[in-house]
């Protein structure tokens, strides 16, 4: 069975797409925190600590999050690789999606959902505790 030179090189751009994702997520283990400005649809603002927590077991990638190191929830759908993706309050009435891209030290994005029955949308900002 023969490739051609397109079908050879999606394949090897699928595997160091997907070698570069598992690498991003290999060392992200650690505390972040930071803070996070949200905008509600009734137009008021919420600015609050954030304290992010992640930890790798069996290879994947797991976390917490809350306004303390002490106040943590489960987050989910956590994903890294260019972006660190996941979601908070799932089972609450502030479900909330971030979207974080690395600069430098520190991660920074998006953070939409709803919270009290209003739109919100916003930013974060987080910092790795040095080990």
């Amino acid at each position: 069975m023969a490739f051609s030179r397109k079908a050879g090189f999606a394949v090897m751009l699928a595997a160091v797409t997907a070698f570069s994702a598992g690498a991003h997520a290999e060392g992200l283990a650690g505390t972040y925190r930071g803070h996070v400005t949200l905008l509600f649809s009734d137009r008021h603002v919420e600015t609050g600590g954030m304290v992010l927590k992640l930890s790798e077991q069996d290879g994947a990638l797991a976390g917490t999050a809350g306004p303390s190191a002490d106040a943590q929830s489960p987050v989910t759908n956590l994903s890294a690789g260019r972006q660190l993706q996941f979601d908070t309050g799932k089972d609450s009435d502030r479900p909330l999606h971030y979207e974080l891209q690395r600069f430098g030290a520190q991660w920074r994005g998006d953070v939409v959902g709803k919270s009290q029955g209003h739109a919100v949308m916003g930013r974060a900002t987080l910092l790795r505790d040095p080990d």
